[in-house]
């Protein structure tokens, strides 16, 4: 019971970044995380090693990463300041990520929009 099937293991699917409105440095992130979470996740087979990959404050930081950048893209954002040192906080802390994602929804998913406010209560 504790097994993953070849048909139900996780799927990671490519993020839509091949869109040509959306920032290139935007679509790299999302590129490179999404990337690095399919590397390690390459080969598990059963649920506890996804329980213990999720457990793991640092892969846990990386999935919300993921998906956070995202949705941005999803919804239509084609650009956030990924420069910003509070953007960049952000994108780095998960209890600031955990809360962001978890906390409700996001007024019509303008997700790249309550990101910046964020930043800017941050400065």
């Amino acid at each position: 019971p504790d097994k993953v099937s070849s048909d139900s293991r996780m799927q990671t699917s490519d993020p839509q970044t091949s869109d040509p409105d959306v920032d290139e440095e935007l679509a790299e992130a999302v590129d490179e995380v999404h990337q690095r979470i399919k590397d390690e996740i390459e080969g598990f087979t059963t649920v506890k090693d996804f329980k213990k990959y999720t457990r793991n404050s640092k892969n846990a930081l990386k999935l919300y990463k993921l998906e956070l950048l995202h949705n941005i893209i999803r919804y239509g954002e084609q650009t956030i300041e990924l420069q910003n040192q509070f953007v960049m906080w952000i994108l780095n802390n998960i209890n600031a990520l955990e809360t962001l994602l978890t906390s409700g929804d996001v007024e019509n998913d303008r997700w790249g929009e309550a990101v910046r406010i964020v930043a800017q209560i941050l400065e």
